[in-house]
């Protein structure tokens, strides 16, 4: 009998051990960084790997909020992968470009143009709110951030929000209006929060 327990417990040692997840769990400013750090994730996760305006993220993430998604405006290109084997939350490969062009904007000229990459098939308008100030961005977009635009947020430095999203299947179809509160008042916003 004391043979049985014995064997069974350490079975349920090395079975819970095999069972859980192990993910790289970093954050790094710098593109350059290297993420070595490793965590054992609950039974109930997957590994996560995604870029965000200021940083590059590896966690663990409960399975139910893990998503994949890609968003690209100008200069700035946010992604959310998530997988579910041993450190397989490393950087992926760069999505190759597809056949969607959309207009982005830079300062208040939005009829700049963007190639838009891997899954991006939809043109994406939206709105950026940081206290009380809204801008507008243009870019390429993956189909569900156009069906569920709350993925982003926690992409975001804390403080901004994105709201009132449309999005669209073809070619420049996201038009090229100038705004006037464009990209330009996220720039300075954006640059406060990489000193911190």
């Amino acid at each position: 009998m004391a043979l049985q327990i014995i064997s069974l417990l350490l079975f349920t040692v090395f079975f819970s051990k095999a069972l859980t997840l192990e993910c790289y769990n970093c954050t790094t400013i710098a593109s350059s960084a290297t993420c070595t750090q490793t965590a054992n994730c609950s039974s109930n996760s997957h590994c996560r790997y995604m870029t965000t305006y200021y940083a590059e993220i590896k966690s663990c993430t409960d399975s139910a909020l893990c998503a994949n998604w890609t968003m690209h405006v100008g200069q700035y290109n946010m992604v959310s992968r998530c997988c579910a084997s041993d450190h397989c939350n490393n950087a992926p490969a760069a999505d190759p470009d597809n056949e969607l062009t959309c207009y982005t904007c830079s300062d208040t000229n939005c009829s700049k143009t963007l190639k838009c990459k891997g899954v991006e098939n939809q043109c994406i308008t939206a709105t950026v709110g940081f206290n009380g100030t809204n801008s507008i961005i243009k870019g390429c977009a993956s189909q569900n951030i156009c069906n569920n635009s709350t993925l982003v947020n926690p992409a975001l430095p804390q403080g901004l929000i994105v709201s009132s999203v449309s999005c669209c299947g073809a070619n420049l179809c996201n038009n090229a209006q100038s705004t006037t509160q464009g990209l330009f008042l996220l720039v300075p916003i954006l640059s406060l929060l990489f000193s911190i």
